[in-house]
């Protein structure tokens, strides 16, 4: 048996995605790393790097890719996925017309810009309840506690989940109907905050009934609000909801749709590891905005990739919220992949920490000790440079974990977005 040298600096998967219209994505994955090994003598593999300017597959974010849909649902899959056009374009809308308060400056950050347009009614919050049902596969939804009783006293099939969201029985400021339908074919329901979805469903597939208003909730992003993500469900014909967006990521049958709307409640704590997202570097946001916004000033080769000069990004809090989340991960779980220990994407951690995106991306590294080295060995690696230098980016933001006694001791993450 050989040992294994641990290498001292990792570049690590570079995966870019980007969307040039919301409901498609593209994605590119390049396999990039640096191993030495005394078995091998000592060597260098390198995957073939992402080509960014070309036309990737299509696939859908928090699947394993394209799926079949039976041919019942085929008709109905395709008019969901325009549905679910309407209600991303209409929370966006609804996000651009709200005032936005100041940016908050605190000791060596700024906090996020929150909506101020909404205001929560506490008294008025009721909790939703959820069963899963065995026979079909669905989940059902009810605010009614004589309803959650007397289905877990009658009906064995359906299993008690417990309280999944808190929704707000009484319209309010900044407040929005959700309206619930019945499938007749299914048997389950749909919820949707959007008119322009609702009328659309309603009028384009007969065997969905509109029962009227279930609760109220927000369209925007707001304090004392958190997002609920909706996905279909392709080989059943109907949706899923939660507020953990990583519950079914992966799962190939489950489309993801992203943000159905915003529900009372507040995102879970950080892990405990991400309380410290700079290993302990002093000016960890200033050097690496000086770096990347320097690197991208200029016209460079991207290995055989020529990329012109890009403009400046800008930091941003929910990405930076999103890297910290999946570098503690790493750290705490001593891995190093992309895909999360509870199977999130990039996207995903963007979406969870309440970043809109239209384009997303990633890198991620192993082992390095400073900004400087980690920016080196991504710029030196073509999928790495080509994410940096993409013009389609305007947002950065980069973290830091360490945990010593694991296989690389400091795990970062840069993601970069767009709105």
């Amino acid at each position: 048996m050989f040992p294994m040298l641990k290498p001292p600096l990792t570049i690590g998967l570079c995966t870019q995605v980007v969307s040039t219209a919301r409901g498609t994505v593209h994605v590119g994955i390049a396999l990039l790393f640096a191993v030495l090994v005394t078995a091998c003598g000592g060597g260098e593999a390198q995957g073939d790097a992402v080509q960014l300017d070309r036309a990737p597959q299509k696939e859908v974010v928090g699947t394993a890719g394209p799926q079949s849909v039976p041919g019942a649902f085929r008709k109905e899959a395709e008019i969901m996925e325009a549905a679910a056009v309407l209600n991303r374009q209409e929370l966006d809308k609804a996000a651009l017309a709200q005032p936005l308060q100041p940016m908050q400056q605190t000791a060596g950050s700024t906090e996020p810009r929150t909506l101020n347009a909404v205001t929560k009614a506490a008294t008025a919050s009721v909790p939703v309840y959820r069963f899963y049902n065995a026979s079909t596969g669905a989940h059902f939804y009810t605010t009614s506690a004589t309803e959650r009783d007397s289905i877990r006293a009658r009906l064995p099939s359906y299993s008690y989940e417990g309280t999944a969201f808190e929704a707000l029985a009484q319209a309010g400021t900044g407040l929005a109907p959700v309206y619930r339908f019945y499938n007749t074919q299914t048997g389950v329901h749909f919820y949707t905050i959007s008119e322009s979805e609702k009328n659309l469903v309603r009028d384009s597939l007969p065997q969905f009934h509109l029962e009227g208003v279930a609760y109220y909730a927000s369209q925007v992003a707001a304090t004392g609000f958190r997002p609920l993500y909706r996905s279909y469900v392709l080989n059943k014909g109907f949706h899923f909801y939660s507020v953990n967006a990583s519950e079914t990521a992966g799962l190939a049958q489950y489309r993801a749709e992203g943000v159905g709307y915003y529900v009372v409640g507040t995102a879970p704590e950080p892990d405990p590891g991400t309380a410290d997202a700079t290993c302990q570097l002093a000016n960890f946001q200033v050097d690496l905005m000086q770096q990347i916004n320097a690197a991208r000033a200029v016209a460079r080769s991207c290995g055989s990739t020529a990329r012109p000069a890009a403009t400046a990004v800008s930091w941003d809090a929910a990405l930076a919220a999103a890297a910290a989340r999946h570098s503690s991960d790493m750290a705490q779980n001593n891995f190093f992949s992309h895909t999360g220990s509870d199977g999130s994407t990039v996207g995903l951690r963007a979406t969870a920490a309440g970043y809109s995106w239209s384009a997303i991306g990633e890198n991620i590294a192993a082992g390095h000790t400073t900004v400087s080295e980690v920016m080196t060995g991504w710029l030196s690696s073509e999928g790495h440079c080509n994410n940096i230098m993409n013009s389609a980016y305007t947002h950065v933001a980069l973290a830091c974990v360490a945990k010593p006694g694991t296989t690389y001791t400091r795990y970062w993450t840069m993601v970069l977005g767009r709105h």
